[in-house]
């Protein structure tokens, strides 16, 4: 209840209470992990995710992919990217339809085009709109997708056609154009 209502806090507080309850309980593990990923606090949430992974049933996968995106996004900030990427891969292969993972993985890679400069325009563009139409196949009305999409089709359309093997259509950039709209009205972006 406290999660539905957005009472974060209350809603640890009571994980953490069940955790003391039961220690071997996995699940109140991984919604530590989940609630404490992005705190300034020094909550360890990849010693509580991996906590997680060992007390949840191995059947779980949906549960187990999440803890492997906390996991990634933990590496991250240390700036271990292919220890993040091992996770990152981990938790698709246990989830395919893990939405987070993909966007989680959209996000370090344009951290690292922004600050280092690491993937050449082309390969950074083309790994975007792959990473996009993975989660497009699992939310067709995903905005985000749609907006990144057509600015990465602007930069695409933009370029010299010797730059693309396949430049997108007029159709699929219009169709982006509109879908961008749509998410800017909706979501002020």
């Amino acid at each position: 209840e406290a999660l539905q209502q957005e009472k974060y806090d209350q809603a640890l507080q009571y994980m953490l209470k069940e955790y003391k309850k039961n220690q071997v309980n996995g699940y109140a593990c991984a919604w530590i992990a989940q609630l404490t990923q992005d705190s300034s606090e020094n909550w360890n949430a990849d010693q509580w995710a991996n906590a997680a992974l060992m007390l949840l049933p191995k059947t779980d996968n949906k549960t187990r992919s999440d803890m492997y995106v906390v996991l990634a996004k933990k590496e991250n900030e240390k700036e271990a990217e292919e220890k993040a990427n091992v996770y990152f891969e981990t938790a698709i292969k246990l989830d395919s339809n893990n939405i987070n993972a993909y966007e989680e993985k959209f996000l370090q890679i344009e951290e690292q085009e922004e600050t280092v400069g690491k993937y050449s325009r082309k390969n950074y563009l083309k790994m975007t709109e792959n990473i996009c139409n993975k989660i497009l196949r699992i939310d067709k009305n995903n905005l985000w997708v749609y907006y990144t999409l057509a600015s990465t089709y602007e930069q695409q359309y933009s370029m010299d056609n010797d730059f693309w093997d396949r430049k997108p259509t007029k159709a699929e950039l219009e169709k982006c154009k509109r879908e961008k709209e749509v998410a800017i009205k909706n979501y002020n972006i």
